[in-house]
């Protein structure tokens, strides 16, 4: 069995205030890796500040991301300053590409703005759909045109921000610290009692040697069986002919050794 384990995160102090009407404060929060997404709805946000004119986008990132036509404020990231700036914010982005990749990656951006009181628009996919699906903590949007519709929606209704942002922090608080270690704890549990509850292996016929059981059968139609055979009995039938089983030696002369024809090398005196 398989168990998903999400990214845990810590829950803020829950705000509870509506924006001003006529505003209204995106938030997007990621890394170089992570800027060609936030360009991907560059176009839709460009056309929402034409439109929206209280419309801002305050970006938290290593180094800013050029976005034309959009009303930017950009905050250097730090992780003392990143849960201040995010709850200074009205709605949080998340905006990913649909690949196998994102499909797999915790939506830990969207966990972030919400466990401050944010709710989200964010693209469905992967865990990202779990956190909007019947929450009321976001919106889903794929087409430029959603994302604008989304914006639009939560710049024109101040009150539905603050609800969707208590409904968000309560789906963040789901996935807190002390949750995800419980749940760990527990796959870790069932798989120890996995563990012991298995069958051992049977035992297969074979031969002691100096390095262990030594497997045989029949004619040894398995070549690696034949082959971990010989790595092991050939030791033992060197040690019973006087010599040593080293890798260092020369092949030819263990051989020699053994057939009784071999002699030491004298080593010449250093000048």
């Amino acid at each position: 069995a398989v168990s998903v384990i999400p990214t845990p995160v810590r829950l803020g102090s829950l705000r509870r205030r509506e924006p001003l009407a006529g505003q209204l404060r995106l938030v997007w929060i990621g890394s170089r890796s992570t800027a060609p997404h936030l360009q991907t709805i560059k176009d839709a946000l460009a056309r929402a500040t034409q439109e929206l004119p209280g419309l801002e986008l305050t970006v938290i990132a290593a180094e800013p991301i050029p976005l034309p036509g959009v009303r930017v404020r950009f905050v250097p990231w730090s992780l003392e300053s990143e849960d201040r700036e995010i709850a200074s914010c009205d709605v949080g982005l998340m905006p990913v590409p649909d690949n196998a990749f994102t499909r797999g990656k915790c939506a830990y951006k969207a966990l972030q703005c919400m466990a401050l009181g944010l709710p989200v628009i964010l693209s469905p996919v992967g865990m990202a759909r779990e956190l909007v699906d019947g929450t009321n903590a976001g919106l889903p949007a794929v087409s430029e045109d959603e994302w604008i519709a989304a914006i639009k929606r939560l710049y024109a209704a101040p009150e539905l921000v603050a609800s969707m942002g208590e409904a968000a922090y309560r789906k963040a608080a789901e996935y807190t610290e002390d949750r995800t270690a419980a749940a760990l704890v527990a796959v870790l549990r069932s798989a120890g009692a996995g563990a012991r509850s298995a069958p051992k292996p049977a035992r297969i016929p074979g031969i002691r040697g100096p390095k262990g059981l030594v497997p045989h059968g029949a004619g040894h139609a398995s070549s690696e069986r034949s082959g971990f055979r010989r790595r092991l009995v050939a030791p033992a039938r060197q040690a019973r002919c006087g010599v040593l089983h080293d890798r260092r030696r020369a092949p030819g002369a263990v051989l020699g050794r053994l057939r009784g024809r071999w002699r030491p090398r004298r080593r010449r005196p250093r000048a």
